[in-house]
């Protein structure tokens, strides 16, 4: 656990053990998280050794930033998953079944269907046709005869049922037709055609990079006119199959058929935390060249709850954003320090997905040990992963990284208790951390109404 917090060479070789035994279970879900369903199949090692252990304790390893596959598509499974929890099938079965999956490179059912969802061709169950898969999987010798004959079986006891008798050669119509597309989706193999509400992107043949032919739909929207070339996809283009009619025009067999997947599990929803600022000033920060900033945090020690505010401006003191916001994490680490770098995590977010990174940025706090921390140059020792504030100092200066100029400077707090200057008279940093003192302490006092 500490090498991967680290993040160093004994780290990156870690993850792709992990990725690896990840894309050989061929499940959705991260594997050493969801540790609930057995994985007889794969061959024991280091990972799954680990992963037995976990499951053993009801115990599970969350990493940060970790490949896991995504479903595609409504209706969507994972064929291991489906196939592991059939009534008395036995370790050899499912051990073949993983062969050919891993042969054919697909993980989802939608990826071995057909794109109209409604079956699966013929050619998936003898080795003739492999997925043009961007992933990277381990080589192996073709599966055998009998192999393809038994995952042919527990294909169709999983997915096809109703017409589990299909002969030999025939499409095989699965039970339930699948669904709308997941435009949120990870898509790890290369398709032919690709289609929005109204264009359609066909691959160019060749070695080189991606790039794709683009053609616009024609005024009557029956089809499809060449318009150019895209050297990359829409984010909601999802796969289709074309056909050249008699008089030439390109016609799309499927409609556009997307969708945002809802029923996201907390395994592939987006590492988003992110509070809702609104972007109402963002130009006036963007047109600045120097940012003002602070942030403080509250904390309950008796209920364990903390809040925080943040503020930046620009140094003329318009484009005023802010953000308060509740501090979510176990209770038995947290702290006061904690209430502190979450609002700083909050703030230095903020500025880098709104692109002000190449600002000059002094971002100000009233906690002298969390300024130094922030600013001490060296990596994290072994001791410092101890703490339990250690992952979220890591998160910070890693996102600092991708700053031209960002300081950390110390602001001395409470300041309001002395009331012989008025507040307009006060420096900008002393200004924004007394606002932002009262700001979380008011976050706070809501949190407890609502309780």
């Amino acid at each position: 656990m500490r090498q991967l917090q680290l993040g160093k060479e004994l780290s990156h070789d870690l993850r792709i053990l992990i990725q690896t035994a990840q894309l050989e279970s061929g499940m959705i879900n991260p594997i050493l998280d969801d540790t609930d369903l057995s994985l007889p199949y794969l061959e024991p090692g280091h990972i799954m050794h680990l992963r037995d252990r976990l499951r053993e304790l009801n115990g599970s390893i969350v990493i940060k930033d970790i490949w896991y596959p995504t479903l595609q598509r409504e209706g969507d499974v994972s064929i291991m998953e489906k196939l592991s929890g059939l009534p008395g099938v036995t370790k050899r079965e499912l051990e073949h079944a993983n062969q050919c999956r891993k042969y054919t490179r697909v993980i989802t059912i939608a990826e071995m269907a057909s794109l109209c969802g409604r079956y699966i061709p013929p050619d998936r169950f003898n080795g003739r046709w492999r997925a043009k898969s961007s992933l990277k999987w381990t080589r192996q010798p073709p599966p055998t005869g009998p192999m393809w004959d038994k995952y042919r079986q527990l294909i169709k006891r999983a997915f096809c049922f109703k017409k589990r008798n299909t002969k030999i050669g025939k499409q095989v119509p699965l039970d339930q037709s699948l669904g709308k597309w997941y435009r949120n989706a990870r898509r790890h193999i290369n398709y032919t055609a690709y289609r929005t509400r109204r264009a359609l992107f066909i691959q160019q043949s060749g070695q080189g990079p991606l790039c794709y032919d683009r053609y616009e739909t024609n005024e009557n929207r029956n089809y499809f006119v060449e318009e150019g070339t895209s050297l990359k996809l829409p984010i909601d283009a999802h796969p289709v199959t074309t056909t050249l009619s008699r008089n030439g025009n390109l016609i799309a067999d499927q409609e556009y058929n997307n969708t945002e997947n809802a029923a996201l599990t907390k395994y592939q929803q987006t590492d988003n935390d992110e509070e809702d600022v609104g972007d109402a000033t963002l130009d006036l920060l963007q047109k600045s060249e120097i940012l003002i900033a602070c942030s403080d945090g509250s904390y309950d020690p008796i209920t364990s709850k903390a809040a925080f505010n943040w503020r930046v401006v620009t140094d003329s003191e318009m484009g005023l954003t802010q953000c308060s916001a509740p501090v979510n994490t176990n209770p038995k680490y947290m702290n006061s320090y904690r209430a502190e770098y979450a609002g700083i995590r909050s703030l230095v977010k903020y500025l880098k997905t709104r692109e002000l990174y190449h600002k000059k940025i002094t971002i100000y706090c009233d906690s002298k040990s969390c300024v130094d921390k922030l600013n001490n140059k060296y990596e994290p020792s072994m001791t410092d992963l101890d703490k339990p504030e250690s992952d979220i100092i890591r998160s910070i200066k890693s996102m600092a990284k991708t700053f031209i100029t960002l300081q950390f400077e110390w602001v001395k707090g409470h300041q309001d208790d002395d009331d012989e200057i008025p507040f307009d008279e006060r420096p900008l940093p002393v200004r924004l951390n007394i606002v932002c003192d009262i700001s979380a302490k008011r976050m706070h006092a809501e949190m407890h109404k609502t309780d």
